[in-house]
């Protein structure tokens, strides 16, 4: 019966994942850093290039090539089908998996904990904000839940020692050496909590990290070879060094993660019993020391990251699977503790809760739009304020629940507001950064006959959504352009002008095609070499 429980519950966390993603393809098209990852992807798929990947005529260090490669294996495949959302979802559903997997080494006597674990990760506002994007992050994710499962299982197999290596040089090719932080630190607490023999399997380990590394010869071998050995040098030290730190990128204040700490436990932090619940008599030796593992792997990863000086949230996202299961620790233990117990008061709370924001935000967008910003206030739906408020009645309504069922109706809380935000905001952000309609509007020109060409690098984030085999040219200094303007006196440049907020438009404004772009604080011009307005081209 356990065995069904446990089925049903990951069926249901997979279904989430790919029903969200799919609404997700629909609501909204690349945007942003994912634009330009799928068009650095596109360039290598155009120009046959696998191991030095360009962005425009430079090459492109931002990144590891994995993502890349597994997009050009997608094409190679089939080029009409959405790799950029597809990729995701089946790494996002692949994190599910091996978290409950996870889940079931840690705590194999535990059988309620595995249909929860998966089902609280999902829920998990970190988890559901990645859904859908096509980053490094989710795929980075996956690799590190693998390699702690392999890590765990390493003690009673060769076979998995060599997973672990192999998903420990996976993750260095997605996002560079940012893995030996998850890894390293797991091999380190593993070693002291569950480890027979803690110096022994640490040596081991470890030796199976630096082994891991073999793995960059898979890129690095051929840049070197094709004679790119200076890239490989920048990238260390130009990415990997200096967003350390913080000589490149916004510097954070080494308190900022400590700021989102609480959000990681919601809605939990808010139920009592999960607050009040202290040791199970009889509880098992190994539990202590599975749950042990996971929340010292989860602090040092955490305080780590909070001294490097330039940090972002999704750089915590590889560690939310382990937190998730030791929710899911502490949810079971909950249930029996309070098996017997009702109406539970933080229930009430939480629901009336979500009434009262349900009300004052829909007052806020409805009768006080001009008090918040312009992209919530003409973007985010309407609907999104009826369904936090049913929401908040179904939470009111379950107060009176025994607690399992409390802690379904707050599973299913977490999920829905998690959905509901997540697709507003993209939504929302699909209608202020979609070039879309200029990549229409330079596809007609170019099917004319007429020449093109770029002022600014951020055309090249749109040759993915233009499906472009050849690359329109970006020509910056002016004497250059002065050049090629008066070769080509019937031809149309794209810029991109910064300005202040405004309303999101695509139109024809003085001869040139105007489309706002990033955050409604810029807006690309296509513009012809003899439009009125040509005057502000930079």
């Amino acid at each position: 019966m356990m065995q069904s429980g446990k089925n049903v519950s990951l069926f249901i966390a997979l279904l989430i994942v790919g029903v969200f993603c799919v609404a997700h393809f629909y609501v909204a098209p690349l945007v942003s850093e994912e634009a330009r990852y799928a068009s650095v992807a596109w360039q290598m798929f155009v120009e046959h290039n696998w191991f030095v990947p360009h962005y425009g005529d430079s090459i492109y260090l931002e990144k590891s090539p994995f993502l890349f490669w597994c997009l050009n294996i997608g094409w190679w495949f089939k080029t009409s089908w959405p790799w950029q959302a597809i990729l995701p979802a089946i790494f996002a559903m692949l994190t599910i998996f091996y978290t409950q997997k996870l889940a079931q080494v840690l705590f194999p006597e535990r059988k309620a904990l595995l249909c929860l674990a998966p089902l609280v990760l999902v829920a998990m506002p970190f988890f559901m904000d990645s859904l859908g994007l096509l980053r490094f992050d989710m795929l980075l994710t996956f690799f590190n839940v693998l390699a702690c499962y392999c890590l765990v299982r390493s003690a009673s197999s060769r076979g998995y020692y060599w997973g672990f290596v192999l998903a420990s040089g996976l993750g260095l090719l997605t996002k560079g050496p940012v893995i030996y932080i998850f890894t390293v630190t797991e091999v380190l607490v593993f070693s002291v909590y569950l480890s027979n023999r803690p110096i022994q399997d640490a040596v081991k380990l470890l030796m199976g990290v630096l082994l891991s590394s073999l793995c960059l010869l898979a890129w690095w071998g051929p840049m070197i070879y094709q004679g790119h050995a200076d890239a490989i040098h920048r990238m260390l030290f130009d990415q990997v060094v200096s967003r350390a730190t913080g000589a490149r990128g916004p510097e954070k204040p080494i308190w900022d993660y400590i700021t989102l700490l609480p959000c990681f436990l919601l809605p939990w932090m808010l139920f009592g019993p999960f607050v009040r619940v202290g040791a199970l008599f009889g509880e098992r030796e190994k539990d202590k020391k599975s749950a042990g593992f996971l929340i010292a792997a989860f602090v040092v990863c955490f305080i780590v990251f909070s001294l490097i000086k330039t940090k972002e949230m999704r750089y915590l996202l590889p560690i939310m699977p382990l937190l998730a299961i030791f929710i899911a620790y502490r949810l079971d233990k909950m249930t029996l503790v309070f098996a017997q117990q009702r109406n539970f008061m933080s229930t009430y709370f939480m629901g009336v809760m979500l009434c009262f924001c349900a009300i004052g935000l829909h007052i806020l967008l409805n009768h006080y739009p001009q008090k918040i910003h312009v992209f919530y206030a003409h973007y985010i739906p309407g609907v999104v304020n009826y369904i936090f408020f049913a929401i908040g009645v179904v939470m009111i309504v379950s107060a009176r629940l025994p607690i399992k069922s409390q802690v379904i109706a707050l599973l299913g809380m977490s999920i829905g507001i998690g959905v509901t935000v997540e697709l507003a905001t993209t939504y929302a952000i699909s209608k202020t950064q979609d070039l879309t309609p200029a990549v229409k509007f330079i596809n007609q020109l170019r099917l004319q006959g007429l020449p093109v060409v770029g002022r600014d690098k951020a055309i090249l984030d749109m040759q993915f959504t233009g499906r472009w085999m050849a690359q329109i040219p970006v020509i910056g200094p002016q004497s250059a352009f002065d050049v090629w303007a008066n070769a080509h006196p019937n031809g149309w440049v794209i810029t991109v002008d910064q300005r202040e907020a405004s309303v999101a438009y695509a139109a024809m404004v003085n001869s040139c095609f105007e489309q706002t772009y990033s955050h409604l604080r810029g807006v690309m011009k296509v513009c012809p070499i003899s439009a009125p307005s040509f005057g502000s081209v930079k």
